[in-house]
């Protein structure tokens, strides 16, 4: 951004230093979120892993599977997906180019 009077740029300190105290803030608190959402990703990509697995095995040496173990992937996969993109879109680490050049919060 080109600015043409170097009057209108804001000094350090003044609003700028509240928002990014604001900024540093935030962070402090949803650490422990992102913590919690990266446990839940953990538990359900094993918890998928698992039953499937499960399912494999029990159609290998039964004669069918369990009937319940496609609604669990299902599931786990939903949850997979949508707290994962949140996590991963606080981390930065899945978006596009083209929103990488969005303005981001303090």
């Amino acid at each position: 951004m080109l600015v043409s009077d170097p009057a209108a740029i804001p000094a350090p300190g003044g609003a700028a230093a509240g928002h990014a105290e604001a900024g540093t803030r935030m962070r402090g608190l949803l650490g422990p979120v992102d913590r919690v959402g990266e446990a839940i990703l953990v538990a359900a990509l094993l918890g998928e892993l698992g039953v499937i697995v499960l399912d494999v095995v029990a159609r290998s040496f039964g004669s069918s599977g369990f009937l319940w173990t496609q609604e669990v992937a299902q599931f786990a996969l939903s949850v997979i997906t949508f707290i994962g993109g949140a996590v991963a879109y606080r981390t930065g680490l899945c978006c596009p180019p083209s929103l990488q050049a969005w303005p981001r919060s303090p």
